[in-house]
């Protein structure tokens, strides 16, 4: 298992027919001092407007989306992408 818990993505623009991949990681749900989790990706594939990305953010100890995050995985999967979380 990685032990990454966070990740630092302010900027990151996602783009279509990419696979953003953190699974087997320890990625908190939230925002931390170093950085976002789970729902900071999910935030930025919303905020980036992809239609077809396979978000695979499964595995390990990664946190399930919570709040804003559990809202964000339901548009970007309505947008036609494909979200796999814990």
């Amino acid at each position: 298992m990685n032990a990454l818990t966070t990740v630092a993505v302010p900027l990151w623009v996602v783009t279509d027919g990419t696979t953003p991949t953190f699974t087997d990681c320890a990625l908190l749900a939230g925002v931390s001092a170093s950085g976002t989790g789970i729902n900071g990706i999910l935030a930025r594939g919303v905020a980036s407007g992809v239609t077809a990305c396979d978000f695979e953010l499964d595995g390990g100890t990664n946190a399930a989306p919570t709040g804003q995050g559990i809202v964000d995985k339901g548009v970007l999967i309505l947008a036609g992408n494909t979200v796999v979380t814990n």
